[in-house]
């Protein structure tokens, strides 16, 4: 495990960023929520790559035990005050202990660990809310009958959620963080670290 422990400074530190990533995917979800299957497409992907470079900075600057889980804890939060589901946040939370795993005895100067962590964390918040539906298919569906939805609609709803359209949202959320991160650690290495602000 990193020697150096987590500081009120490191905690602030991630926040911030934390709370910028959040924000960019509050944005990136706008042009595509009125299209189930786009947001099931495009919307994982995008946001992991335009994440990638906040997330090499925020480990290159706090690379110390915690910083993942404290980045996944924070996403957990904001889920369950958007949604109110305790799943979804369970399941955020958990891949931040997953991350932490991945990260131990020098993963946080790893880019290959790295990496792999920051996908896994990608695949969680993509995959969190579509579990959450197949786990309560049966619910939702008897309270969308009984609010007046024809079962014809209610099929074409679940209908995106097919092997198919999952599989292709995998598949680009994976090419986005890989592709996210890949250039992050360039700008980090060409700015950051060149300019002094990072420590290699």
């Amino acid at each position: 495990m990193n020697s150096k422990k987590i500081g009120l400074k490191d905690v602030v530190l991630i926040t911030l960023l934390t709370a910028i990533m959040i924000g960019i995917q509050t944005i990136v979800l706008i042009p595509f929520v009125a299209n189930l299957k786009f947001v099931l497409w495009f919307v994982g992907g995008i946001d992991w790559f335009l994440c990638g470079i906040i997330y090499c900075l925020m480990i290159a600057k706090a690379p110390k035990t915690g910083t993942a889980f404290i980045f996944s804890f924070i996403f957990a939060i904001y889920y369950f005050f958007t949604n109110s589901m305790i799943i979804i946040s369970a399941m955020i939370a958990a891949a931040g202990i997953i991350m932490e795993l991945i990260m131990m005895k020098g993963g946080y100067k790893n880019k290959i660990r790295a990496t792999i962590a920051y996908v896994i964390f990608g695949l969680t918040i993509m995959m969190a809310p579509i579990v959450l539906i197949f786990l309560q298919k049966d619910a939702m569906i008897a309270g969308l009958l009984a609010n007046g939805m024809t079962q014809e609609y209610i099929d074409s709803i679940f209908a995106v959620y097919s092997a198919k359209n999952i599989g292709i949202g995998i598949v680009l959320t994976i090419i986005g963080a890989v592709a996210g991160i890949s250039i992050g650690y360039r700008i980090l290495n060409r700015y950051f670290i060149s300019g002094g602000m990072v420590e290699k």
